[in-house]
């Protein structure tokens, strides 16, 4: 499992609707191999803060030959400036262990002015 953070100050996205988040799910197939996008939805903290999420999964090829689906959660904030995304990926299998703690994690953003 892996989260990572990248905050990109050239992107812009808006969150009040989904459809910016539409349009990035659209692209995922082509940056991520066979991926299939699950679900597009905008979330709001219990703080207030509202956000979009992808999920997508990605079937792939082990070393060993064994094919295995990885689970990506992709969350977008629309900050004062840019856009920081934060996404885990995971296979299937930890999905249901490692998300939990992810979504609590996600939670826990405040935007300090």
């Amino acid at each position: 499992s892996n989260v990572n953070l990248v905050w990109d100050s050239q992107m812009e996205i808006s969150v009040a609707t989904d459809s910016d988040l539409k349009g990035l799910a659209a692209t995922l197939p082509t940056s991520l191999k066979d991926a299939k996008v699950a679900n597009v939805e905008i979330k709001t903290t219990a703080g207030g803060l509202s956000y979009g999420v992808i999920t997508a999964t990605t079937p792939l090829m082990t070393q060993e030959g064994a094919r295995l689906n990885v689970y990506q959660k992709l969350v977008f904030f629309d900050l004062p400036t840019g856009t920081l995304t934060a996404t885990l990926s995971t296979t299937e299998k930890w999905q249901s262990t490692v998300e939990p703690s992810f979504d609590e994690f996600v939670e826990s953003f405040l935007l300090l002015e």
